[in-house]
């Protein structure tokens, strides 16, 4: 009799214990599908989330590229104004050496006026041959732009 107690002893104990196992493995059953729910979500959002950056990196190169060619068109520009630049300090220079010719000659006295007349018109000449090359220049630009 004592061993069919003992046996049933076992047997109960084996039953709390089974019971106990399948419960955990119950609730690891639910964890891991939460956690592959959760997985999948994130998956989702990551994949979204490349094609977003994508598309910025897309825009991005654009808006570099732009302001490539912007930069480009802007340099002869600069390249305009230096040269006009270099053409009034070069105008100035000159000039500045007529005058003091001028200055020195007492014989010239008088036509003082007349020459600055002449100066003045020497320069608005230099600075429009030099307008008109920058004009030019720009065309000349903006038509290997658009062959590209």
């Amino acid at each position: 009799m004592l061993v069919h107690i003992g046996v049933f002893l076992i047997a109960v104990s084996f039953a709390v214990v089974s019971i106990y196992i399948v419960k955990i493995l119950m609730r690891t059953s639910r964890l891991l599908a939460t956690a592959g729910k959760s997985v999948t979500l994130m998956e989702a959002r990551v994949d979204q989330m490349i094609g977003e950056m994508e598309e910025t990196l897309y825009v991005a190169g654009n808006t570099v590229n732009d302001l490539e060619r912007k930069m480009d068109s802007m340099s002869s520009a600069f390249y305009v104004v230096r040269d006009i630049s270099d053409t009034s300090q070069t105008l100035t220079d000159g000039i500045s050496g007529v005058v003091e010719s001028y200055d020195r000659t007492d014989t010239l006295k008088g036509t003082g006026p007349f020459v600055r007349l002449i100066q003045f018109s020497e320069f608005a000449v230099e600075l429009f041959k030099s307008w008109k090359q920058g004009e030019r220049a720009s065309k000349t630009y903006k038509e290997g732009e658009g062959s590209v």
